[in-house]
């Protein structure tokens, strides 16, 4: 048995702001604005326990272009929570564990920062043992196909910027707050409607309701809106540096700079104000704006520079355009 850290019971103040399990313990993960749906695409599912997985990779908690694609040929599913690496230790089972060797040695149950929830719900309760974020914690997600009960699956061992589900126990992750009802202070009466919330969820974006579930479901109908701006890329991955200093975190930092140096969203928007003005007829174009125009067409298609473009053909051009 593991001893559980000392862990600070803090008074926390929107629950909103973390994960909690069923056991109610907190953690920090860092994700900002989690309230709406995320739909990651993988490669498959698989029933086998990650923890008879060796060797497992652990992919970014930054989601991919091909994971946030609209590729019905891969599996949609649906995020909804995360696992730390110690969430093991935080499961009903482990503290049920812990309190009973605590109380054999005398000492007060559930020691430092393991709070007991009874009687109390996570909306009313004053403090918590709050997990900090941990920069090895997993995605957590539910298959979108055609399930009549939750399972969950854990992100790992990316190809090609797509991963692989393995099972995990519901007892070991942390729900999003979209997924829980804070109001709730029994653990079987977690464990139920939590879940049903995450069906809830998948069948508000069905084709037809709760009465259908889709094999593939279309994403354009989802409302999908990854709030990781790029600022907030970079201070994810320096805070998980912090943390835990390593060279693979270095090398996802590298790659999300090298993106944005030459994606267009991070840039100014291009106005291309001297093409408008040759083709808004209403608009008086003349010989000072076609070395502007000559200029914004080569900045767009270099292959144009070699066709040698003249001030009077581009003059022409607003004449004909106006006069037709």
């Amino acid at each position: 048995m593991h001893n559980l850290p000392a862990l600070a019971a803090t008074y926390i103040q929107p629950s909103e702001h973390y994960a909690y399990n069923v056991s109610g313990v907190a953690y920090d993960h860092l994700i900002q604005d989690c309230k709406e749906f995320r739909v990651l695409h993988i490669r498959g599912t698989s029933s086998k326990p990650l923890s008879q997985q060796n060797g497992i990779t652990r992919p970014s908690l930054i989601p991919t272009a091909r994971e946030l694609s609209e590729n019905e040929e891969l599996e949609a599913t649906l995020w909804v929570d995360m696992m730390p690496s110690t969430a093991e230790r935080y499961s009903m089972k482990s503290l049920s564990d812990q309190r009973k060797k605590a109380k054999e040695k005398g000492k007060k149950a559930g020691g430092q920062g393991t709070k007991r929830l009874k009687g109390s719900s996570i909306a009313d309760a004053r403090d918590f043992a709050i997990l900090p974020f941990d920069p090895t914690a997993l995605c957590i997600v539910v298959s979108m196909r055609k399930e009549l009960m939750v399972k969950f699956y854990a992100l790992v061992n990316p190809e090609m910027d797509l991963c692989y589900g393995f099972n995990v126990s519901m007892e070991h992750v942390f729900y999003f707050p979209e997924f829980r009802d804070d109001s709730l202070m029994a653990t079987e009466e977690k464990r139920g409607t939590w879940n049903r919330k995450i069906l809830n969820h998948i069948r508000a974006v069905s084709k037809d309701g709760a009465t259908k579930f889709a094999r593939r479901y279309d994403t354009a109908k989802l409302s999908v809106s990854w709030k990781f701006s790029l600022g907030n890329k970079v201070q994810s991955l320096v805070v998980s540096y912090t943390l835990a200093p390593s060279r693979w975190i270095l090398e996802q930092l590298a790659e999300v700079l090298k993106a944005a140096d030459s994606d267009l969203s991070h840039c100014s928007p291009i106005t291309n104000a001297a093409l408008h003005k040759l083709v808004s007829i209403k608009k008086d174009f003349t010989i000072h704006d076609t070395e502007k125009v000559i200029q914004e067409c080569i900045d767009l298609w270099s292959e144009l520079r070699e066709l040698g473009l003249e001030a009077e053909g581009i003059l022409a051009l607003s004449k004909g355009l106006r006069d037709s």
